[in-house]
Formats: C-alpha cells, sequence, structure tokens
C-alpha cells in the first residue's frame, strides 16, 4: 500500500499511535522546554550542555535500544552529545542479547558495560528527543510524560524527517529560545519539514523486535536501525558543526 502525506488524509493508526508530534495542533504548538541537567545525569565522557541529550526507548531495553544507543554513540563521538536507552518494560540489569551485541559489534558499536534499565518519567524530562523503536512505544512514552509529546518519535519516523531537512543553516521555526542546543535545533527543523514526509503505515514504522528469535530477526533489526542512524547522524552533525563555526 502506498504512504499517504501527513498533510492529506489520516494514517491508518489510531490516534493513540499515529506520529502525532507532527500534527498540526495548535494546542500542542509550544516551544519546547529548555532543559537544566543535574551533574549526576552525565552519563556521556564528552558531553556538553549545549550539545543535548537522546534517549533511546524499547521494550525489554537488551536488543533494539541498545543496539541503537550505542550506534550513535560511536557515530557521534565528538560531538558532546549524550545518549542512553531505556525499556518500557525492561529487563533492568540484563546484558545485551548476545546476538544483538554481535550485530553492534560488527557494526562498530561497543556493547561493555551495557546493563538494561526501567524508563521513567524523570529520564524523559530530562533529555531533548526520545527516540522509540515503535510508534506503540511513543506512545507510552507520551502517556508517561506528555510534555515530551513534541520531542518523542518512532525512530523510523524520525528518520524520515531527518531526510527532508536541507544542508546548511537551522531555518527559522517555533523554537524561539536562542540557547537552544543542537539536539533541540534539529528536532524544530525536523517539524518544520514534516509537511514533506509520507506518513509510513502501521507495523512499517516499527522496528522488529527480534528478542528470543532468530538470526533473520536480529539481521532485520540492525539492518532497520542502520538505515535510520544514516540522515540522522548526518543533520546532528550538519548543525553542530555550523553553529560550532559561527
Amino acid at each position: 500500500m502506498p504512504r499517504r502525506c501527513l498533510s492529506g488524509r489520516p494514517c491508518a493508526r489510531s490516534p493513540g499511535t499515529a506520529p502525532s508530534s507532527w500534527r498540526h495542533d495548535a494546542d500542542n504548538r509550544q516551544p519546547l522546554r529548555l532543559l537544566s541537567y543535574p551533574r549526576c545525569m552525565t552519563d556521556s565522557n564528552d558531553f556538553r550542555p549545549g550539545a543535548g541529550r537522546i534517549l533511546v526507548v524499547c521494550t525489554g531495553n537488551v536488543c533494539r535500544s541498545p543496539y541503537l544507543e550505542r550506534r550513535l554513540r560511536s557515530e557521534l563521538r565528538g560531538t558532546g552529545i549524550a545518549v542512553t536507552s531505556a525499556g518500557t518494560g525492561a529487563l533492568a540489569g540484563h546484558e545485551m542479547e548476545p546476538m544483538a551485541a554481535e550485530r553492534l559489534s560488527l557494526a562498530g558499536g561497543d556493547p561493555e558495560g551495557f546493563r538494561a534499565r526501567q524508563v521513567t518519567a524523570q529520564m524523559v524530562r530530562n533529555v531533548d528527543l526520545v527516540l522509540c523503536a515503535t510508534r506503540e512505544h511513543r506512545t507510552t512514552i507520551v502517556r508517561l510524560e506528555p510534555k515530551a509529546l513534541r520531542r518523542t518519535f518512532a525512530v523510523l519516523d524520525f528518520s524520515d524527517l531527518a531526510e527532508h531537512i536541507p544542508p546548511g543553516p537551522p531555518e527559522p521555526s517555533f523554537l524561539d529560545e536562542p540557547d537552544a542546543n543542537f539536539v533541540q535545533r534539529v528536532v524544530s527543523a525536523g517539524t518544520l519539514h514534516r509537511d514533506e514526509v509520507h506518513a509510513r503505515i502501521d507495523g512499517d514504522a516499527d522496528v522488529i523486535d527480534p528478542f528470543q528469535r532468530g538470526e533473520r530477526e536480529f539481521d532485520k533489526m540492525a539492518e532497520q536501525l542502520e538505515s535510520a542512524i544514516v540522515p540522522i547522524v548526518r543533520v546532528l552533525r550538519t548543525i553542530l558543526t555550523l553553529e560550532s563555526a559561527d
């Protein structure tokens, strides 16, 4: 089935799971809240407050979200952007699933020292962007912390938005705060281009859950996430480079 434009007819998903952070809802068109980070939340070796924070979410926090967390950390090394992950039903304290860790290592990420943790509202409040494995996870996060509506996305949906952000300085947007960090500027820029994106339908927006499944499912997970990472990293690094040069 063909995708349908976000500015046209509504997606097949119910309102609870549709990518509602892109809707033209005047009640939701509020500036992103600038965040302050307690010292204890500094969990990335090269984190800089002006860069921003990303939280990745899946269910158990042992396959999809740690894979994406560690790959983003690898690709964004030196930017000062902190990336962490958590699960909506986490296997707290567990290491990554071996087949996920194997694929992560092959892709250039490092699974060493990872332990799963349960997502909390405080975690969501303390980040600038939440990337979820599925739209259902997005719904769960927004219910947990409604103020995160505008900065929470299914990762494949956000990757589609990032594809449409042109190279060059970020355009003016609803984000008026002059002290916005790099991640916030990317979220703002992506929102400006939401009408150019054709919405994925139903499960096409979800990263496959390979937990307790076979090699093929883990390969598919890695393939989906590797594809999603490319435009996200490109736009984050582009905006960071341009802002740093000013």
